[in-house]
């Protein structure tokens, strides 16, 4: 009877070392099944490991269910699950359906007792260390609004950003004060009559006033002073 094992390969988003890559986890999962002569199957996405949809994730555990596949590989246990409820649930399918799971070149009986004891460490720590690296992240947002300094990354029309603060654009504040203003003349019913107006009023017209500009001006609570976390 052949074995076929599902090769998951995951990288949360932005970049990462090499050694927790894409292309380096498919690499040493292939070798390993190659190695074993078992038949295998790649599933990789770009996800948070402590999010509970992953599609490919997902999809590589149907298959388990459906007994397409035997075992799962992943280069480190924190490519699989960072999430203690769902290494539970994780537990409880590989021990119903009997499956193998292999870290690496280590293999894993989550039948057994001891192994059991292992992995559950392991995903008890990457919890852990998520909600260590979440903590700090928000510190640093803390600390960058206590210090003036914004965290947003797109900051619109009309400012700029200098050395983490965000300061009014000299350059196209005027522009910004004429949508304003025009959308506050009592006969101006839309949208469309303000950027009519300005068309008709102003010969300096910025080519980048838009309407599609106008709306995401006049609805950003930002050019009224109002930020929001």
């Amino acid at each position: 009877m052949s074995i076929k094992i599902g090769i998951y390969c995951r990288k949360s988003s932005g970049i990462e070392k090499d050694n927790v890559s894409i292309k380096i986890q498919k690499e040493n999962g292939i070798k390993f099944c190659k190695k074993n002569k078992y038949e295998f199957e790649i599933f990789e996405e770009i996800v948070s490991g402590g999010s509970l949809e992953r599609d490919e994730y997902n999809k590589m555990i149907t298959q388990c269910k459906d007994g397409l596949l035997n075992g799962i590989w992943v280069f480190k246990y924190d490519r699989l699950e960072r999430n203690l409820e769902s290494y539970v649930m994780f537990r409880k399918l590989c021990r119903e359906l009997n499956m193998i799971l292999y870290v690496g070149n280590e293999e894993y009986n989550l039948n057994e007792s001891g192994d059991r004891l292992n992995v559950g460490f392991r995903s008890m720590f990457g919890e852990y260390e998520r909600e260590r690296i979440k903590e700090r992240m928000i510190i640093g947002k803390e600390n960058k609004l206590k210090n003036g300094l914004d965290i947003i990354g797109n900051i619109g029309f009309g400012l700029i950003r200098e050395d983490g603060v965000i300061k009014v654009d000299e350059n196209n504040r005027k522009w910004v004060n004429r949508i304003y203003r025009t959308f506050l003349y009592k006969n101006v019913k839309s949208y469309n009559d303000v950027y009519n107006r300005l068309i008709k009023k102003y010969d300096d017209l910025n080519n980048k006033i838009t309407l599609p500009l106008i709306v995401k001006i006049l609805n950003n609570k930002r050019y009224n002073g109002i930020r929001e976390y």
